[in-house]
């Protein structure tokens, strides 16, 4: 591990807190999950998430960053940020269920799957099975289709 993953723990941590506390002033449901409840739930995640990062590497030692990552990871970084650019802007025409296996398929692509029917399996059911638990479980609308 090295100081970039104990302080990429630690930051994630100041972030997951900063949005906890910024969610406590939304509005309570009287039933079922109201509108500051999801997002408590995920930073709560990412906090012990954060967490476990930031002991691990710290525990492990605190190594220098060069030879870590290999030269060209910045190049795949930004292309996954333009990618996920995209995915947002796009959201609001194409719909999630339309763009999520599209955007998946590329984050697949991008880091090397070479099994393509896999891959598109994979997005297909992953973006199917999110799109039933929140429409189901959690009652959260995601955009739909609306191009015309």
């Amino acid at each position: 591990m090295s100081r970039a993953d104990f302080f990429g723990g630690v930051g994630v941590m100041v972030f997951a807190a900063s949005v906890y506390l910024i969610t406590l002033d939304m509005p309570r449901a009287p039933i079922g999950i109201g509108p500051g409840d999801y997002p408590r739930f995920i930073v709560t995640g990412l906090f012990v998430l954060g967490g476990i990062l930031a002991v691990k590497s710290y525990v492990a030692g605190l190594k220098p960053l060069k030879g870590l990552y290999p030269p060209n990871a910045l190049r795949y970084v930004a292309a996954l940020t333009l990618i996920t650019y995209a995915y947002i802007q796009f959201m609001p025409y194409l719909g999630f269920l339309y763009l999520t296996p599209i955007y998946l398929m590329a984050a697949f692509f991008l880091f090397g799957v070479k099994e393509r029917f896999r891959a598109l399996f994979i997005s297909i059911t992953c973006a199917g099975a999110i799109y039933g638990v929140f429409t189901s479980a959690f009652q959260v609308l995601l955009p739909k289709f609306s191009l015309f």
